[in-house]
């Protein structure tokens, strides 16, 4: 991965988080298999969307907040972003109660 995200342009930014950066752009890349292990997310259930020739799985308002709030356990996470994921679980709440 790291090969051709740099034949591309990009540099890893966080080898832990699988996070590249072209200086303008941040990327980030997990494993859709791992999402059940992590975060009790059926990859399996997701969403395929194609856009422009670019196919990929959309994740759902509650496939985020699981995953968001078990990544606010995360020591590593909680520590390196400052309360981000707290911030993003506090949103999608909000858009949740809003579409009730």
């Amino acid at each position: 991965m790291e090969n051709l995200m740099e034949r591309i342009g990009y540099s890893v930014i966080d080898y832990r988080e699988h996070e590249f950066s072209d200086g303008y752009n941040q990327v980030g890349f997990s494993f859709i298999e791992d999402l059940e292990v992590f975060a009790g997310v059926d990859h399996r259930s997701l969403k395929k969307v194609l856009e422009d020739g670019a196919e990929y799985y959309a994740l759902s308002l509650d496939d985020y907040l699981k995953i968001y709030t078990k990544s606010s356990i995360d020591g590593y996470r909680r520590t390196k972003n400052h309360g981000k994921d707290l911030r993003k679980i506090d949103i999608i709440k909000k858009i949740k109660e809003a579409n009730h």
